[in-house]
């Protein structure tokens, strides 16, 4: 979290210790993003939140105990710019997804899933979560309490992109997986939209940025920097070769986009994934090899960002488990609230979509809202959101596995009777 105070200069032991320890960590993560660990996590049916993905962020915080020293303050003040870069890329990869040419095609009742599974988490979440932060002494202010409250609501209006691994194994109908694919596009789309709602507006102060704007000058400078960030991608795309310069290219766009973004104490998630879905959009017949380069460097540059999460994790806060544990059973409360509405609409979504729909579990994209908000705003709260949004991811996936199980089970147990009543008629 960016230190309202100066840090102290790191002492040439603490360099070389957190040199030597990035290093490790780093190499760890590029480790956990090898192929054979999604492979497992296919296999098994869960996300990175649970097997790459949390011990790395456990590590991470270790790393930061005063006894360990890796991730001192100090270092995590020098390495700052590791972080927006990761940001950055995490929307930017979200972006990529958002291709117009997939999203045109009819899927009954997507929208209104999309629509009901976002917006009711997010006003759930952000009514309950708001409430124990205003209760909190000393006071916040109403200012500090709405900004949170949303960016929490925001974290809990999304659903992972990799709830595609769960789908596989709930919904059999490929066209059906489909649309539980873009149900989860369309609220990453909608969660992008309420952050940049709280983006322009709640500002730092005209003196940490050097510039005085209203509202929505703000959204302008932040459309326009997204728009020109995407179009320079494109351009450079059609100047390089397929290949190592294609990822090199994306790299310093995400570079690019995230550094401006950060400096202006903008979102670099916001600006990552506008630049993303117009690259995609603009690519034309490099379509895949764009999205090849991005599947290459995703999961080693999201393990990474788990890392320096953790490491900005403060486990000790009484006020973050405060908040998880009114997170957990309003979002599940307000999922189940958004499959009854969702019934009304007839869209024809068997039981399995509407499991999925209900369980559907929070990754990267998450924890990404709530750890960028740094870049809004000093204060102590951040490490509380960390805290909350980490701690639900881990309960709901946790959540999710049992009913998978169960799901497993009565799928079994109606194969076998099938299988008897078609026997007992003396079918083969």
């Amino acid at each position: 979290m960016r230190k309202a105070e100066p840090v102290r200069p790191l002492s040439r032991g603490g360099v070389i210790r957190g040199l030597l320890g990035c290093v490790a960590l780093f190499l760890l993560a590029y480790l956990g993003g090898r192929p054979r660990i999604w492979e497992l996590e296919r296999r098994l049916g869960i996300s990175s939140v649970i097997t790459a993905g949390l011990p790395l962020f456990l590590l991470g915080a270790v790393a930061h105990h005063p006894a360990v020293g890796v991730f001192s303050d100090a270092v995590l003040e020098n390495i700052r710019p590791v972080l927006p870069f990761c940001l950055g890329w995490v929307a930017f990869s979200a972006g990529l997804r958002l291709d117009s040419r997939e999203l045109d095609r009819a899927y009954p009742g997507s929208l209104a899933a999309a629509t009901y599974g976002a917006l009711v988490p997010f006003f759930s979440v952000a009514a309950c979560c708001g409430l124990i932060l205003w209760l909190h002494e000393p006071p916040l202010g109403l200012t500090a309490v709405v900004r949170d409250a949303m960016m929490l609501g925001t974290a809990g209006a999304v659903t992972a992109l990799s709830a595609t691994v769960f789908f596989d194994r709930w919904v059999g109908d490929p066209d059906r997986r489909e649309r539980m694919q873009r149900i989860v596009v369309l609220e990453v789309l909608m969660g992008l939209g309420l952050l940049t709602a709280v983006v322009v507006m709640f500002r730092p102060a005209a003196s940490e940025t050097g510039w005085r704007l209203p509202e929505t000058g703000w959204l302008f400078i932040v459309l326009g920097m997204g728009a020109f960030m995407g179009g320079l991608a494109a351009l450079l795309l059609r100047l390089v070769k397929p290949g190592a310069e294609t990822t090199l290219a994306l790299l310093g766009t995400v570079l690019f986009a995230s550094g401006m973004a950060s400096y202006l104490r903008l979102s670099p998630m916001v600006v990552g994934a506008m630049a993303g879905a117009l690259l995609i959009n603009l690519s034309g017949s490099r379509r895949e090899e764009v999205r090849t380069a991005l599947l290459s460097m995703e999961r080693p540059i999201y393990l990474v960002f788990l890392i320096i999460a953790g490491a900005y994790w403060r486990p000790g806060e009484w006020e973050g488990w405060a908040l998880a544990a009114v997170f957990i059973p309003a979002r599940l409360a307000a999922k189940w609230l958004a499959v009854r509405l969702l019934r009304r609409h007839r869209a024809d979504f068997t039981a399995a979509e509407e499991l999925g729909l209900y369980a559907a579990p929070m990754g990267a994209f998450s924890i990404a809202l709530v750890v960028g908000a740094q870049d809004l705003a000093l204060g102590p709260s951040v490490s509380w959101m960390v805290t909350a949004v980490v701690g639900s991811a881990i309960v709901i996936e946790a959540i999710v596995q049992i009913l998978l199980r169960r799901g497993q089970v009565r799928a079994g147990a109606a194969a076998e009777v099938a299988l008897l009543e078609a026997a007992s008629r003396g079918m083969p």
